[in-house]
């Protein structure tokens, strides 16, 4: 039990995980990303989020592929703001 309080309570913490603005990866795998996507690269993310905004802006270009109509629609007019 103390276990798993441990790791849901870490689970979101910005030190080891992405925060609102950042993919739901782990930190290291955050910042492995940032240093080696560049301006050049076309990209494929399967399901969009808030990690959508966060790869458009290191990339050329980026497909996005999500089975939800809704969402997708949602994400698609928040990247429009």
């Amino acid at each position: 039990m103390g276990k798993m309080n441990l790791i849901e309570k870490r689970a979101y913490a910005p030190e080891h995980t992405g925060d609102i603005n950042e993919p739901w990866l782990t930190r290291h795998a955050i910042t492995f990303l940032d240093k080696i996507l560049t301006k050049d690269m076309i990209a494929l993310e399967y399901r969009c989020g808030t990690s959508t905004a966060w790869y458009a802006q290191r990339v050329k270009h980026l497909t996005s592929i999500e089975h939800d109509n809704g969402w997708a629609n949602r994400v698609r007019e928040y990247l429009q703001l």
